[in-house]
């Protein structure tokens, strides 16, 4: 049935339309205008409002359709059906084995079972079962992989990436050919891929940035005296004649607003250009910015707030001991003219890495390679804390604009990780890289959202030739992604492990779904972390499942096709010393979007 209701004529149609022309107007008694009821504020509807639709005769029957789904495992009585207008359907909710009913939703809300709906229109009701043993997540994210470089067909197609800072809109260029470089504009969700023919020039276009809303964004090549920017679909050119300007371009970047423009030259200077073209400035000029004990050589690896009016940059710093000179790298802060060295550890050329500045300005992150870690630090130089174990970071570094949460890229961080920067945590985003796996990480471009509801990164998911995909991480946003798989249930039995017995065993089970069905769905894994990092070592766990969850009817499965998946777990190394585990669901489908679900499983007594 349609949504509206259906409407059961008495009689013949020939002795409706008889009566209506005997009595000169409509069935109801009303005039021929059929809005007599108007005199007294009413509509042909009875009410204050007309849409139009004539009211039924006394006599006619109106039939609403109740549709019941099904979340879960588990049936509905009565099930989907028609009702007459008025008619109030008590629903009962039955689990199947090793499920439990857990509430209503859409029309019918609540928890309660049975509960009662009245049909006064069109209803629909979900009915949501839960597995036995379903704990809550603590973390959920879905990854979408929202463009590759097979789409594009060039072979290793997708470049440098951007991010806008409200995570709707990205850019990229196409990192296969320096005489035919494009630009790509697309919104996250995957539409409006459009394409751009860049200028020809001095190599690829690896240098990309993107305003707060996508609505300017910018591309440059290192060698080119120029910059390429696109706005409404064109593309115009930003250049300037050298000496007088900047012999390069580097290390791009660009306001909120996407008026300005600031980057690094060949000698280490910073420039600032406006959109137009118009107002080209050296703002910092590396051999003036003062140092303790010695002068600036050379400015390096630059981060620009939201405004512009605040700079985070590596400097090599020139110093004179017993004669000779030595060079190191340290990291200052440049607000509105003024820079501060954030840092005097004078440790040697190669002791600082990648650094980034939240978009209010106030705070900056950087690696330090001497102890491998990344250190947070007030623009004014104060309140200096350690953060997170840094490791092989190539892949950039994110901060949100409050500067609370970064997100960077790893390898031993499983390829990406969100890192509260006052010290209080981390976490690791995607499935573990072992052997049970879902292959996903970010590689390079690491972003974060300005309020750190996404995350943005290009994956590299293939070998010689390269190709690479562009990933939009949505976090705990269970509906973020139409189509996407979902994973409604992580459970335990028994609900927690034993400890004091080694042969202990726990079942976990997850129940996935996938709005093209179960055959859409990949592969399922789960994996175990330990105060948010992936821990891959059994020893080091108090409990760990050794294969993937499967729904084969293999034990411990209990009925192959189900959509029920299962795995078993055992005491690890640290059974006797922890309370608990989070075990994190991975989900992958046939397009490569990627679900994840984290839960915590207790370790009884």
């Amino acid at each position: 049935m349609s949504s509206t209701a259906k409407l059961l004529l008495c009689g013949t149609t020939m002795f409706c339309v008889l009566a209506i022309a005997l009595v000169g107007g409509c069935p109801n008694g009303t005039g021929g205008n059929g809005n007599d009821n108007a005199t007294n504020g009413d509509s042909t509807n009875g009410d204050s409002s007309d849409d139009g639709t004539a009211p039924p005769d006394d006599d006619q029957v109106i039939e609403y359709q109740l549709t019941v789904i099904i979340e879960g495992s588990g049936t509905v009585e009565p099930s989907s059906g028609d009702y007459d207008a008025g008619t109030e359907v008590t629903l009962a909710a039955t689990a199947s084995t090793g499920w439990r009913f857990d509430r209503w939703e859409g029309d019918l809300t609540g928890s309660a079972n049975p509960a009662s709906i009245t049909m006064s229109a069109d209803r629909t009701v979900t009915a949501v079962f839960v597995a036995e043993g379903a704990a809550a997540f603590n973390f959920y994210a879905v990854y979408d992989r929202i463009v590759d470089a097979d789409q594009l067909g060039e072979g290793n197609a997708v470049g440098r990436s951007a991010m806008s800072g409200d995570g709707a809109k990205a850019v990229f260029s196409n990192g296969a050919s320096a005489t035919n470089r494009k630009a790509y504009a697309l919104n996250t969700d995957g539409s409006g891929l459009t394409p751009y023919t860049l200028p020809d020039g001095e190599g690829v276009a690896e240098h990309v940035a993107i305003s707060e809303d996508g609505s300017r964004a910018y591309f440059a090549s290192t060698y080119d005296e120029k910059i390429f920017k696109i706005e409404g679909g064109v593309v115009a050119t930003i250049s300037w004649t050298v000496p007088t300007g900047p012999d390069w371009v580097d290390d791009l970047h660009t306001t909120a607003d996407g008026e300005y423009v600031l980057f690094r030259d060949y000698g280490g200077d910073v420039w600032r250009v406006k959109q137009d073209g118009s107002g080209l400035t050296k703002i910092i000029d590396d051999a003036a910015v003062p140092c303790v004990d010695g002068t600036g050589a050379e400015i390096y690896d630059m981060a620009v707030s939201a405004d512009g009016g605040a700079i985070a940059f590596q400097m090599v710093v020139r110093r004179l001991v017993d004669g000779s000179e030595v060079l190191d790298r340290e990291i200052f802060a440049w607000q509105n003219g003024t820079a501060t060295e954030l840092t005097v550890d004078r440790q040697g050329l190669y002791c600082k890495g990648n650094v980034a500045i939240s978009g209010d300005g106030q705070t900056v992150v950087y690696q330090d390679w001497e102890d491998d870690k990344f250190y947070a630090i007030g623009a004014d130089g104060a309140n200096s804390r350690a953060l997170e174990y840094a490791g092989f970071n190539f892949g950039g570094l994110g901060l949100t604009h409050d500067g609370t949460q970064m997100f960077y890229s790893d390898a031993n961080a499983d390829g990406g990780r969100l890192v509260e920067t006052d010290g209080s945590g981390v976490l690791d985003l995607f499935p573990a890289w072992n052997v049970t796996a879902i292959s996903l990480g970010a590689t390079y471009d690491a972003q974060i959202s300005r309020d750190g509801t996404h995350v943005f990164f290009r994956f590299e998911y293939a070998t010689f030739p390269f190709k690479n995909a562009l990933y939009l991480g949505h976090l705990n946003d269970v509906d973020a992604v139409p189509g996407a798989p979902q994973i409604e249930s992580i459970a335990f039995s028994p609900v927690a492990l034993p400890r004091g017995d080694a042969d202990a065993r726990i079942v976990l089970t997850t129940a996935p779904s996938d709005p093209q069905g179960l055959a859409d769905i990949t592969r399922v894994v789960a994996d175990e972390l330990l105060e948010g990092k992936h821990v891959a070592d059994s020893a080091n766990l108090p409990a760990y499942f050794y294969f993937a969850p499967h729904d084969d009817g293999e034990s411990p499965d209990a009925t192959a096709g189900d959509g029920v998946y299962s795995t078993e777990g055992q005491p690890g190394g640290k059974i006797s010393e922890l309370g608990a585990m989070t075990v994190r669901v991975g989900v992958k489908d046939a397009t490569e979007t990627v679900v994840v679900a984290d839960t915590v499983l207790a370790i009884g007594p």
